[in-house]
């Protein structure tokens, strides 16, 4: 009950606008790993690892620091990593290692299980770290926002651009995806310097910026240039089974929570049942599919309450 009623009141917490209070410490590994401590007013319970997800602010992005400032007050102490490769919109083997290198440092200051929370794309590659052997036993629980099973998977559904855009908000995902793709390669698409900081402008604050303009000006820029075209100039396939926690997941001795919106448009909510059936057999995995989340941010309550339980349990873990 208690951990029920603690959980309520962080989820509460976090659909609360603003977040101020407390104030992070920003520290590094011994190996230079970059990331920000939120301490709690007293004695932590324990310690939770965030890890954000394709977003030009990285650990500095709004959302990750009022969920982290959240746990603080939840008497959690978070820490929320900087991953070099996600904040510039690139996939890279390097991103796992700064995940594994800051869940082991945490663990070795702080004792553990350390609690970790990876969201969206991030969330994949918090998976991929949790499943190292050189982690084995020093994470729990991991706890996934709309992760992704597979990235080749990903772009078979999206690179072929075969349903264009109808709805709002089906066209919103449409120019994320198209601008995050181009970003990596603005200096090979024929982009003015004035072109290139239009894009990154309006992909910086994509997310918090509900005004369509910015949007619709820098995603005419780089329209022409298909998906497919961006993808072979940015991306390479070949690390795509590296990246993926396909494969990965067998002998993963964590809890592990799947949490996914039914109506991702980005990450489609099969991964996430790819992911549970991968897990399953350890017999420590949870999956709740529920319009509670809109990707990875608070949903639809009226829709969702009947998941109220299940989402209160999966959270109770990580701040009870």
């Amino acid at each position: 009950m208690m951990r029920s009623l603690a959980a309520a009141r962080f989820l509460l917490a976090v659909t609360r606008s603003g977040g101020g209070g407390v104030e992070p410490r920003s520290r590094t590994t011994a190996s230079g790993a970059a990331f920000d401590v939120y301490e709690p007013a007293g004695p932590a319970k324990r310690t939770c690892l965030l890890v954000h997800g394709v977003t030009l602010a990285g650990k500095d992005d709004l959302r990750l620091r009022a969920f982290a400032r959240r746990l603080a007050e939840a008497g959690v102490r978070a820490a929320a990593a900087d991953l070099p490769g996600l904040k510039s919109c690139v996939f890279c083997e390097g991103d796992v290692g700064v995940i594994a290198d800051i869940a082991g440092s945490l663990w070795s200051e702080y004792g553990g299980p350390v609690a970790m929370a990876g969201f969206s794309f991030g969330a994949g590659l918090a998976l991929v770290a949790a499943a190292r052997e050189d982690l084995a036993g020093k994470l729990d629980p991991v706890v996934s926002f709309g992760a992704y099973h597979s990235l080749a998977a990903i772009w078979e559904r999206h690179l072929p651009e075969s349903s264009p855009p109808r709805t709002e908000a089906q066209w919103h995902d449409h120019i994320y995806l198209r601008l995050a793709m181009a970003f990596p390669v603005m200096d090979r698409l024929g982009l003015s310097e004035e072109d290139r900081r239009e894009v990154a402008a309006a992909l910086g604050s994509y997310c918090t910026d509900p005004a369509v303009e910015g949007k619709r000006r820098a995603y005419a820029l780089v329209e022409r240039h298909s998906l497919r075209e961006l993808h072979r100039l940015g991306k390479d396939p070949g690390l795509d089974p590296a990246l993926s926690p396909a494969g990965k997941l067998k002998g993963l001795g964590s809890r592990v929570h799947l949490l996914h919106d039914p109506d991702d448009r980005l990450v489609p909510p099969e991964h996430a049942r790819r992911l549970y059936e991968e897990l399953r057999p350890g017999g420590r995995a949870r999956l709740l599919i529920t319009p509670l989340l809109a990707h990875v941010s608070p949903g639809s309550t009226l829709r969702g309450l009947a998941d109220i339980p299940a989402l209160l349990g999966m959270m109770g873990d990580l701040v009870g």
